[in-house]
């Protein structure tokens, strides 16, 4: 995440990026943000987390996609990764957990025993050929579209980015490449043609990064391998000439 974003960015998207009101202090430090800035953004996002329990409680049993006990190991994995132990502690900070308090304590229990439930009937590879990818921008669609737990979700838009590789842009470098092959080096217009290849290759790359990255966050493309001249034009035609920056 970057500073420059903060006015933009929802609370779901730091919860998306695995911040928890109990963590989103060491970012607060790092973006030298005031201490009432500090203090709406972890209170910001205790509700966004409030707000997922109650998902995951709204759709137990109620989803065509997974188990009751799928979203059950969702809080669990959440209460575990926070170390709250304690029901008392949990419901203070989660009071839409009371009702649920003797399952959880057993479920917490038997975690040696029993792992945790993952995702079963999503695979990724669909969701990318359906055009989701792994930014920000489709991160809570995805939750709600496949009733996804914080783990899964990660885990899927993980598999995104990797599958945006493959079959995006090593796809499109492939087809340039065979394009550049085809040119006889020798035509008059040799040059223009070379040219076309490149801005077809761009062009494909664009609709494939806004479609599945949005226009707002350029650093979640980091990861993205491609030749300079290739990534400077798409990303300066997707997110501005001030890309890097963003």
């Amino acid at each position: 995440m970057k500073r420059i974003h903060f006015a933009s960015y929802e609370p779901f998207h730091y919860y998306a990026a695995g911040y928890r009101h109990t963590t989103i202090d060491r970012l607060s430090t790092e973006w030298h943000l005031s201490s009432d800035q500090a203090d709406k953004l972890r209170d910001d996002l205790l509700a966004e987390e409030r707000d997922v329990i109650d998902f995951w409680i709204s759709r137990r049993f109620s989803s065509d996609i997974a188990s009751p006990q799928y979203f059950l190991d969702a809080i669990v994995r959440e209460l575990r990764d926070m170390h709250l132990s304690d029901p008392a502690e949990w419901t203070r900070i989660y009071p839409a957990l009371a009702p649920l308090t003797d399952e959880l304590a057993e479920r917490l229990a038997t975690l040696n025993q029993s792992p945790l439930q993952d995702a079963e009937d999503t695979d990724s590879i669909y969701l990318f050929d359906a055009g989701w990818g792994g930014g920000l921008v489709d991160a809570w669609d995805l939750m709600d579209n496949y009733d996804l737990s914080a783990y899964d979700l990660e885990s899927i838009r993980g598999a995104l980015d990797s599958y945006f590789q493959d079959y995006a842009v090593d796809a499109a470098l492939s087809d340039y490449s065979d394009a550049l092959d085809d040119i006889d080096s020798d035509s008059e217009n040799a040059a223009e043609l070379r040219t076309t290849a490149f801005n077809a290759c761009v062009s494909t790359l664009v609709d494939q990064t806004s479609e599945r990255y949005g226009t707002d966050f350029a650093y979640e493309l980091e990861f993205v391998q491609w030749p300079d001249d290739i990534r400077d034009a798409v990303m300066a035609r997707v997110f501005g000439e001030n890309w890097r920056d963003k």
